[in-house]
């Protein structure tokens, strides 16, 4: 009868570590492909102080947006000191319709510094790029890196033709940093699958997928359910494993 008892207890703790460990990598792997902090911008941001302001330009964010049309743009700032690198990036997601687009209707970005000085290149390459742990394909288009000076940079991305866009910077990860002008930070992984599976609106088309408010614990509610199923999965591997030793 002790025996009995002692086997079923180290059963279950078996069970129980495997579910754990699962989960653990679960949400260690969600974490590295969400590297960059996402910031959904939206249809009213079209001017740079209009946008989210970054407090500092070496935290990595990731900002999500469309351009619906040739006069459309969207706009954002961010902070940096004299000698801090300065890394941004321009992506497409490897989706038509932005995959098709000709090299001069690709979606542009302009950087003005703090001196008033512009850099404006347009976009000069298609490099592809993957997140394996998402899933998700994306094409650089355009990528710059140089020495900040101090103070307030303004970004804005333009287009002329309807296309989603990806903004990253910074290179430090730093998740949960506070950011102004952002009233839909709760967005997260659900805004970023929303403007991954919906293609850029038409010009007869009223509302962005992006301009859906999103609940404060929106983001929880999706969890609920993955966390349990990857808990369940572990226990089923435990119990077929001990299955298979007897």
């Amino acid at each position: 009868m002790t025996n009995r008892i002692s086997k079923n207890l180290s059963r279950w703790r078996n069970v129980f570590l495997t579910g754990l460990l699962s989960t653990f990598i679960f949400f260690a792997l969600e974490q590295t492909a969400m590297a960059h902090d996402p910031l959904i911008l939206l249809s009213e941001q079209q001017q740079p102080s209009q946008g989210p302001l970054l407090p500092d330009g070496k935290i990595s964010f990731a900002l999500y947006g469309y351009l619906n049309g040739p006069s459309d743009q969207r706009g954002f700032q961010f902070a940096l000191k004299d000698g801090e690198r300065l890394n941004l990036s321009l992506l497409i997601p490897d989706l038509k319709p932005e995959n098709l687009l000709s090299q001069p209707d690709l979606p542009k970005l302009v950087i003005e510094r703090p001196d008033g000085s512009i850099l404006d290149t347009g976009s000069i390459l298609k490099i592809p790029f993957e997140e394996p742990f998402t899933m998700t394909r994306y094409i650089k288009i355009f990528d710059h890196s140089e020495l900040g000076t101090t103070g307030l940079y303004s970004v804005v991305v333009s287009g002329k033709t309807p296309t989603r866009f990806t903004v990253a910077i910074g290179y430090i990860e730093k998740f949960g940093t506070k950011v102004e002008n952002v009233p839909n930070r709760e967005a997260g992984r659900i805004g970023i699958n929303e403007w991954y599976r919906n293609p850029p609106p038409t010009s007869t088309e009223i509302n962005s997928p992006l301009q859906v408010e999103f609940e404060n614990d929106s983001d929880q509610k999706v969890w609920i359910p993955i966390t349990i199923f990857v808990l369940l999965a572990g226990i089923s591997t435990a119990f077929k494993k001990r299955k298979q030793n007897s």
